[in-house]
C-alpha cells in the first residue's frame, strides 16, 4: 500500500482547519482519560494499603490490650504471693509451692514484657506507615483539584476545537464540496441530455414503416 493512499486530506485549508480541529478535541480527551486513569490507580493503591494498615492496626491492639491484661494479672499474683509469704503462717507444702511458683511468674512477666515492647514497636511502625498513607493521600487531593482545574481548562479546550471542525467542515462543505456536487449534477444532466438528443436522432433518421 503506498502511504500517500492512507494520509489524511490536507490539500486545502479548510480540511487542514477541520481536521486540526478534530484533533485537538481527540488528543484533549485522551489526556484526561489518561489523567483520570492514573488517579484512579492511585488511589486504590491508597484505599489497598489503608485496609491493610487497618486489619493490621487491629490485630495489634487486640495482641496489645491481652499482652497488657496478662503482665496485670501476673503482677498481682506475684504481688500476693509476696504477701502470702510475708505473713509468715505457711505450711512446708505451701512455702515449696509458692517458691516454685513465683520464678515460673516472673519468667512469663518478662516474657509478657517483651511482648508489650515488641507490641509497641510495631505499633510505631503502624503509626510511620499511616503518616505515609496520610501523605500520598493528600498528594491525591492535590491531583484531584489540579485536574479539576485542568478539565477546566480541558473543557475551553475541546470547546474551541469543536468549533474550529466545525467551522472547518461548514467551509469544507459550502466552498469546495456543495460547488463540486452541483457540478457533477450539471454535468450528470448534460450527458442525459446528449443522450436524449442522440436517441432523437436516431429515432428520425429511420425510415417509417
Amino acid at each position: 500500500m503506498n502511504p500517500k493512499d492512507i494520509m489524511p486530506p490536507t490539500d486545502n485549508l479548510y480540511k487542514f482547519v477541520a481536521l486540526f480541529g478534530l484533533t485537538l478535541v481527540l488528543a484533549s480527551l485522551l489526556f484526561m482519560a489518561w489523567r483520570m486513569d492514573t488517579i484512579f490507580e492511585e488511589s486504590a493503591g491508597t484505599n489497598a494499603e489503608v485496609a491493610l494498615v487497618n486489619s493490621m492496626n487491629t490485630r495489634q491492639g487486640k495482641a496489645l490490650e491481652a499482652a497488657k491484661g496478662e503482665l496485670k494479672a501476673l503482677k498481682d499474683e506475684i504481688r500476693a504471693l509476696d504477701r502470702e509469704v510475708g505473713n509468715g503462717n505457711l505450711s512446708p507444702a505451701r512455702r515449696k509451692e509458692i517458691s516454685e511458683r513465683k520464678p515460673e511468674n516472673e519468667r512469663r512477666q518478662a516474657e509478657v514484657q517483651h511482648e508489650c515492647s515488641a507490641a509497641n514497636s510495631a505499633d510505631a511502625a503502624i503509626n510511620t506507615k499511616i503518616d505515609e498513607i496520610n501523605s500520598h493521600a493528600r498528594s491525591i487531593n492535590d491531583h484531584l483539584t489540579t485536574f479539576g482545574f485542568l478539565a477546566k481548562i480541558v473543557g475551553v479546550i475541546v470547546g474551541i476545537g469543536m468549533i474550529i471542525a466545525g467551522l472547518g467542515f461548514h467551509s469544507w462543505y459550502r466552498k469546495l464540496q456543495a460547488p463540486q456536487d452541483r457540478l457533477l449534477q450539471l454535468e450528470l444532466f448534460a450527458e442525459e441530455a446528449k443522450a436524449a438528443d442522440r436517441e432523437k436522432r436516431i429515432a428520425d433518421s429511420e425510415p417509417p414503416p
